[in-house]
Order: structure tokens, then C-alpha cells, then sequence
């Protein structure tokens, strides 16, 4: 049933895109049924998200881009709601109350499309090939498959229950809880444990093989990779444990139930490499048998602490996420090939940023949200921050920072916040330091 509106609330509040998101609720659960027909990506789905009233509302607003809505109950009460872009909005039939807990369902259908993103020249969200799906959504792309609160400000739980047909195999977040026989298809229930940003949710579908191996404290490792370069991947990804403890040493234990990767099997569906929570995705360029691409694998398992664990309040911010990630594959270079290592590649950043206009990567450009020097710069300002306070404050400054954001999206950090907690640690004003690093476009000079 449908009603005009004639005003919505606003998004969450993003300096860089305003639109995304929505305010008045707190999501806490998605849970999320799909029947997928991937040879058509013609889908049948249904999603129900409990959330709680953050204030009153006569209506509220889901981000949810394509898909044709059919049908839309809050509480079990059918619901009016309209469509005005990438905005559904939900009027329920009785208003909700302030610190109220509600249920709203939505079924919809249709061939799900990736979206063009806010950020940058590329595409996000539910990726249909020939091959079958990959979702890959970083920043905005969550919506393009289930009407959801798409900011990372507000992380939920998910369940996910996907109907394929035989012998297609579904990959997604979190635990495998069970797969159901329905003579020519087969349902893979999933379900993550932990509080997940919209765009790190993921469903895969294609052909792949599994590979279970156990990593630090008995943490499960399940692997999926196309059969052709199963041998290959296997050897490439073979130090995830080893990589699991050295950064847990240093940053604290790994934060999820599972972990692992999917190779995709479509070869245009990611650019590199994405840290989708417990279960990262690659580029199948990305394999090589020989662990030439070591650093990536390393970047996109430190992003489960820097960027999945800790997310951004500000996408504008999103150097807390890739500076990070960065530096981290330079830690792991150090740690599996010593300091001289690190320092000749810290060496080669310096060169290679000098050559380049740069950029304020504390605030890089809306529409290149993912420039290259947020990564390069990124680490290089870890490196010297590191060097300048020594490694016993930097580290545990980089631990308080995590213990102290950790977990739902209200603990979402600034730039600020690891500034005071690395001020804290050092026991001396760094913001000389912050404003050179990140808000001057000027490289600073070598030490």
C-alpha cells in the first residue's frame, strides 16, 4: 500500500554525502531471505530489520536502491511507503515511540544492479556476471541488494538465508549454520555473530571449492576458491595463520568468529582486493602461486581491526581505515623480512609521493574518496608517527584506540580521537604533526 510524503528525514549526518543513511533508529539485525535465480540474477527477497525508535516517528527512511518493493509491514501492521530514488520511505500504521523496539519486513524483487558510488568512478553493491554474483559495496553499494540504514554509523547483526539452485555454492558473512537439501536446490543459512557495517555485507554465488583449515585459538578458517586456481591459493594464502597472531599480538586478539577469503570467480567483479567482514574478497588476478600479492593478503586482514572492528564516523576520515591497512602489510614485511625491509620501503614511499601533487589526505576528495595517497601517505605518517613517540607508546596508543572504538556504531571514532589517544600514550602534543601529515597537501620533510 502506498502513500505520498511529503518530507523525510535527513541522512546521518555525512559531511561528504549527506544522503546516506538515515537518522531516527538504531538498527540492531537484519535478517535477510533471498531465492536467486543466478543464471537470470532474478531475485525474490525479503528483509526484516529489528532497530530500536531513537526518538518519535511517524515515519522513517531505508536506503534501498532498484528492486521493485511489494509489500511493507512495521510490527506486522502493513505499512504505507514510497520510493523517491534511492530513499524508501515507511509510514507505519501506528507511530512509534521513543525507545521503542520494532520490526519492519520488507519484500521485494526484481535483477538487483550495482550503483554508481558517491565516491569515486566505479561500481558498488550486487555484481551479476555470468559467473554469478559477487557483492562488493565499499562505501554505499549495501543498498543495492536489501533495504538497509547504509552508513557505518549505525552496525547491525546479520542473518542471511540464500535458495540457489544446484550446484551453485553461497558464500557470505560470519557461520555457516546450515545448508538444506530441496532436491534441485539447495538454501545456505549464514549468520554473523558480531555488529557488521552495511557495506562489509557480502553474499558470493558461484562455483568454488571450500577449504577449512583452524587458525590462533582455535579459530576457524574457511577458504573459497575457484577450482582452477584452488592449488595456487591455497599456497598464497597459506600464512593467514601466522598473520592472524602476529597482528593480534600486537593490536589484540582477532575480534570475529571466522575468518578466510573468497577468490571471486568474476574477474571484473573487484578491483584488488575488499576486507568484507570474516571473509575478504580478491580479484582472481590476485593469485599467483608464488605470494607476490603477501602484502595484500595482510592489508585486508588488518582492516578487521582498522575499519571493521574501528569504522569511520566520516567517510571524509577514511584514513583511519586505509593508513592503517597499509601500514600494516609494512609491519609484516618487517616482521617476515626485518627492519632494513621496512625502512627501504618506507624509502620508496618517500620517493614515490615526492614525484606527485599531494593531497590533505585527512580530508581526500569526495569524488576520489579512495586516492592513492590515503593508502601511501597513510602509512608513511604511521611509520614516522611511530618513529618520532617509539614503538612502546605508538602501540599502546594503536591499542587503547581500538579497546577504546571497538564494537557498535555509536563508539565510531575521528581522526581527533586517535589523535588525543596517541597524545595520551606519547605524553606530548602531536597536533603539529596531525595537521602536516594529514590536512597539509605538502609532503613533510624527511626527518
Amino acid at each position: 500500500m502506498k502513500a505520498t510524503c511529503h518530507h523525510r528525514l535527513p541522512g546521518l549526518g555525512d559531511h561528504y554525502y549527506p544522503g546516506l543513511g538515515n537518522s531516527g533508529y538504531d538498527a540492531r539485525h537484519y535478517d535477510v531471505r533471498l531465492k536467486v535465480e543466478p543464471d537470470s540474477n532474478k531475485v525474490v527477497g525479503s528483509s526484516q530489520m529489528t532497530a530500536q525508535a531513537l526518538q518519535d516517528l511517524s515515519q522513517f527512511n531505508l536506503d534501498f536502491h532498484g528492486c521493485q518493493v511489494d509489500h511493507v509491514e512495521v510490527n506486522g501492521e502493513e505499512a504505507f511507503f514510497q520510493r523517491q530514488g534511492d530513499e524508501l520511505t515507511v509510514v507505519p500504521a501506528t507511530p512509534l515511540q521513543s525507545g521503542q523496539q520494532f520490526e519492519v519486513a520488507v519484500d521485494y524483487s526484481g535483477q538487483p544492479t550495482a550503483k554508481n558510488s558517491l565516491a569515486g568512478p566505479s561500481l558498488v553493491g550486487w555484481k551479476h556476471s555470468p559467473y554469478g554474483v559477487v557483492v562488493d559495496s565499499q562505501p554505499d553499494g549495501g543498498q543495492t541488494w536489501l533495504p538497509v540504514n547504509d552508513h557505518p554509523r549505525d552496525k547491525a547483526t546479520y542473518s542471511m538465508s540464500v535458495d540457489v539452485p544446484k550446484p551453485y555454492v553461497v558464500a557470505a558473512n560470519g557461520t555457516l549454520l546450515a545448508v538444506d537439501d530441496q532436491g534441485d536446490r539447495h538454501t545456505y543459512h549464514w549468520s554473523s555473530r558480531d555488529p557488521m557495517a552495511s557495506y562489509l555485507a557480502t553474499v558470493n554465488i558461484g562455483n568454488y571449492l571450500r577449504e577449512d583449515s583452524v587458525g590462533p585459538n582455535g579459530l576457524p578458517i574457511r577458504n573459497y576458491f575457484p577450482p582452477e586456481l584452488a592449488d595456487k591459493a591455497r599456497h598464497d594464502f597459506g600464512r593467514t595463520p601466522e598473520m592472524l597472531e602476529f597482528f593480534g599480538n600486537l593490536f589484540g586478539a582477532y575480534p570475529y568468529e571466522a575468518y578466510g577469503v573468497i577468490v571471486v570467480n568474476d574477474p571484473k567483479a573487484v578491483s584488488g582486493a575488499m576486507e568484507t567482514q570474516t571473509l575478504s574478497l580478491f580479484d582472481p588476478s590476485m593469485v599467483t602461486g608464488d605470494r607476490t600479492n603477501e602484502d595484500l593478503v595482510a592489508h585486508e586482514l588488518a582492516h578487521h581491526w582498522f575499519g571493521n572492528l574501528v569504522s569511520v564516523s566520516q567517510w571524509s576520515e577514511l584514513w583511519l581505515h586505509e593508513g592503517f591497512a597499509s601500514y600494516c602489510e609494512w609491519l609484516w614485511l618487517e616482521h617476515t623480512q626485518g627492519s632494513a625491509a621496512l625502512e627501504e620501503k618506507a624509502t620508496q614511499a618517500r620517493n614515490s609521493l615526492a614525484q606527485e601533487p599531494g593531497i590533505a589526505i585527512g580530508t581526500p576528495p569526495a569524488d576520489d574518496l579512495f586516492h592513492g595517497q590515503v593508502y601511501l601517505k597513510g602509512a608513511l605518517a604511521l611509520h614516522t608517527l611511530r618513529r618520532e613517540v617509539g614503538d612502546e607508546a605508538f602501540f599502546a596508543g594503536v591499542r587503547n584506540y581500538l579497546q577504546t572504538h571497538a564494537g557498535e556504531g555509536d563508539k565510531n571514532p575521528l581522526i581527533s580521537d586517535f589523535q588525543q589517544a596517541m597524545e595520551k600514550a606519547a605524553r606530548q602534543p602531536l597536533g603539529e604533526f596531525f595537521q602536516a601529515w594529514l590536512y597539509d597537501t605538502q609532503l613533510p620533510p624527511a626527518a
